[in-house]
């Protein structure tokens, strides 16, 4: 072993805290406490590589916390979530609308997270050794994703742009032909495509993020099951790798586990699975009909705290912006204002059969919110949705609230989802028009259902709106 195998993905100059745990038998007698400490003084290891894991005695457990940089590759698989909105008038004959819910986009992501974090090393047999990854609970941490694909002057299937296609059109060969006829220059393409590969990008790191929000203290993001009498030279190499820092060796394959290792918890396991979306807003599709007419005629672009998708009619993209320096990257604040309109215009259409969307598709409106940082006010006001809408009660609600100073990093996710049978029922009721005073019970009933509060808070007699 050599110094640079004890890097464990600390960061240079970093404090480290190792520690080194050994059992001993107390029968027939107990050990004196200087001989306990002195027999385990002398067989403290620092995991550095696999000989050293064989070297630990049977029983012994060794923790190493730091502040650094754990990396791991991966493969997720996002369900493709489509929103397919209206402008504000529709053209006359009314377009068939190419698209297909269900669908998903399959990418390799290469992750690093940082922050303070603990390797943690049990050898529990002869030859049987657990290592584990723990996170510091209630600590910053950072994450950053690099998708990986084909890129190529072309759309196919194996580029970004291609796997779009295939995950929302209902027709993806007419769409990519669409593309092939428009002739764009290859800059162009990659300008799209890297529009695209950002929101991936962020929807994967939203992902991350809040499954290593679910692991506390006692539950580890990474656990690996080492036989080190069957591990092979990958395994070896690999097993190396982690305990400088990298499980991408480790991570990039569940289905072709390494001889020797076997994963009994992996944080990417949801991402695999599609327990995650990527929000893909067609702003203008009901308009255009074609996905591939709605890219070419108008703007892709991507919101960056939620990770979300648009691509949109050039009108309505004019209106949303993109931030001065990043090309692609939405303004955040008037695209919520556009989302809402076109939201509501859609629903409309819809409500009148006049939308030309399968009845499988739904449209639907979202809010989400990433704190690093959460003090209970904050808490408070965004379980009030949860309350609105009955998802738990005002006890539940204040036991969460009261129980810590601050709450750290936290997410929040609201979406609402109309198809054609319920947009019809926001109008209709048996077939008749609903009466006037049905427009003012939406606003009533979220303002009856937000608690009132009076305190230093407030000042005076408010809701947490």
């Amino acid at each position: 072993m050599t110094s640079g195998d004890l890097k464990f993905g600390f960061q240079a100059g970093a404090g480290v805290a190792i520690v080194n745990y050994r059992p001993f038998t107390t029968r027939p007698s107990a050990p004196q406490f200087l001989d306990a400490v002195k027999d385990t003084v002398a067989g403290f290891v620092i995991p550095g590589d696999i000989e050293d894991l064989e070297a630990l005695s049977l029983g012994t457990i060794v923790t190493l916390t730091g502040t650094g940089t754990l990396k791991f590759s991966a493969t997720a698989d996002l369900l493709a979530a489509v929103n397919p909105l209206a402008s504000a008038s529709l053209p006359v004959p009314l377009p068939t609308v190419a698209l297909k819910g269900g669908g998903s986009i399959t990418i390799g992501a290469d992750v690093e997270i940082t922050g303070e974090y603990q390797i943690r090393v049990l050898k529990y047999g002869e030859q049987q050794v657990r290592l584990a990854y723990y996170r510091k609970s209630r600590e910053a941490f950072s994450v950053k994703v690099k998708a990986s694909a084909g890129v190529s002057a072309n759309v196919g299937e194996s580029d970004i742009l291609g796997k779009l296609m295939s995950a929302i059109s209902s027709d993806a060969k007419a769409d990519a032909q669409e593309f092939e006829r428009a002739g764009l220059p290859p800059d162009q393409i990659k300008g799209i495509e890297d529009t695209v590969k950002g929101s991936i990008e962020r929807t994967v790191g939203i992902a991350v993020t809040a499954e290593l929000s679910r692991s506390q203290e006692h539950t580890a993001a990474f656990v690996y099951e080492i036989d080190l009498n069957t591990l092979s030279a990958t395994s070896r190499a690999a097993i190396h790798s982690a305990l400088d820092g990298d499980l991408s060796a480790l991570t990039l394959d569940p289905d072709s586990p390494l001889s020797g290792v076997r994963a009994t918890r992996d944080l990417f396991t949801n991402v695999r699975q599609r327990k995650y979306a990527l929000d893909i807003n067609l702003l203008g599709i009901v308009n255009y009909g074609w996905i591939s007419k709605l890219v070419l005629a108008g703007k892709t672009m991507y919101e960056p705290t939620t990770g979300q998708l648009i691509i949109s009619d050039s009108a309505t993209a004019s209106r949303i912006g993109l931030t001065l320096l990043n090309i692609g990257v939405a303004d955040a604040e008037k695209l919520r204002h556009v989302m809402a309109e076109n939201f509501l215009i859609t629903v409309a259409y819809r409500g009148a059969g006049n939308a030309g969307l399968q009845s499988t598709l739904t449209s639907s409106h979202s809010f989400f919110a990433m704190n690093q940082h959460t003090p209970p006010e904050t808490v408070r006001d965004e379980l009030d949705a949860s309350v609105a809408l009955g998802l738990m009660d005002q006890n539940d609600e204040r036991k969460i609230v009261t129980s810590a100073p601050e709450f750290g990093g936290t997410l929040f996710y609201a979406a609402t989802h109309y198809d054609n049978t319920l947009s019809t029922e926001l109008f209709l009721s048996a077939d008749q028009a609903r009466p006037v005073d049905f427009e003012g019970r939406g606003p009533t009933r979220i303002q009856s259902s937000v608690p009132r509060r009076t305190g230093p808070s407030c000042g005076r007699d408010c809701r947490g709106l």
